[in-house]
């Protein structure tokens, strides 16, 4: 049997695994959030953000920048948290 793990059950979320989303994220239409390059090193950098007026549902987001799909992030009461695998950190260059 082939196939591709999509989604665990983390908590109170369902939480899609990075392979998935780097897969088909680009497609996604919501709990998408561009960070763009200055709020991709602020994520890096601290491992969290603040994002109190985002349009985004509470649960896991898919992060990119532009198209490219970086993995997913847990925004939680205006909070986001990178759920970034740290082997990917280290391929952006950040130091966590």
């Amino acid at each position: 049997m082939v196939g591709m793990k999509a989604f665990q059950r983390v908590g109170a979320f369902v939480k899609p695994t990075t392979r998935f989303i780097q897969a088909i994220g680009s497609r996604a239409t919501r709990s998408r959030l561009d960070l763009g390059g200055e709020g991709l090193q602020e994520l890096l950098k601290k491992g969290t953000m603040d994002l109190p007026n985002a349009d985004l549902k509470e649960g896991y987001v898919i992060l990119c920048v532009g198209d490219y799909v970086l993995g997913l992030g847990l925004y939680i009461r205006g909070r986001l948290k990178s759920q970034i695998p740290r082997k990917h950190l280290e391929y952006y260059g950040a130091d966590r």
